[in-house]
């Protein structure tokens, strides 16, 4: 056998190229796309799952101060996800951790009735910041950024389409049963990005976005049938 040729025991030991390239993307839809969807979930329950305690325990001051904790924690994020030396993908996950965060602070306020989420004066700063954001968001906006903006702003857009729903389905059987109706298009949806991650998505960006719409479906889910979050 002539110098610089595989071996047969190379050969043997080596995984065919196609097998390795599978393999690496494998590890990354479960990693960018499922197991990433997996962590946004987890982490918005543990912090609906800490109000309640810090609010027994401390009073509206302690939820005051948790608010601006993770206020802080989200505009950390969102300097982070401005970080041009770092990759695409990490940019992108600072980003989504931000704005979940950011909807987070929006929803305890709202709990606290600090903000009024559904009511015309929110309706029209959600329609006011979706326009702003949706003129910045290919010339001014970065990947991080955007993975920030467009979290906070589904979650709001879906809370306050459920919030609508539920108020006029207590005076209408049949808007009741749309509501309840919509808890089957989230299961819907959430089986399609599962199908959309381990199927169409080539490349881990793709698999960030949809990730974070499974989360957003698992979410929407457990408010429908739950009555909230927890």
């Amino acid at each position: 056998m002539s110098e610089g040729q595989p071996t047969d025991e190379t050969l043997a030991v080596t995984p065919a190229p196609w097998r390795q390239r599978l393999q690496t993307d494998l590890r990354s839809k479960l990693i960018d796309g499922l197991g990433a969807a997996a962590i946004l979930y987890l982490c918005m329950l543990t912090v609906a799952m800490m109000m309640r305690p810090v609010q027994n325990l401390s009073g509206s001051a302690g939820v005051l101060v948790y608010i601006v904790v993770l206020l802080a924690i989200s505009i950390f994020c969102l300097e982070r996800s401005l970080v041009t030396r770092w990759g695409e993908r990490t940019r992108a996950w600072w980003g989504m951790a931000g704005g979940l965060l950011a909807w987070s602070v929006t929803m305890v306020s709202n709990d606290l009735g600090a903000v009024e989420l559904i009511s015309l004066p929110g309706i029209t700063m959600l329609l006011m910041v979706g326009l702003i954001v949706s003129v910045l968001w290919r010339r001014v906006l970065p990947l991080g950024v955007r993975f920030y903006a467009f979290s906070y702003m589904l979650f709001w857009t879906g809370t306050m389409f459920l919030g609508i729903q539920n108020y006029f389905g207590q005076v209408s059987y049949l808007l009741k049963s749309v509501y309840w109706g919509n808890g089957i298009l989230a299961a819907a949806g959430g089986l399609y990005m599962v199908y959309f991650i381990l199927i169409k998505t080539t490349r881990r960006i793709p698999r960030l976005w949809g990730a974070l719409w499974l989360c957003f479906f698992m979410i929407t889910l457990q408010m429908i049938v739950r009555g909230g979050i927890l």
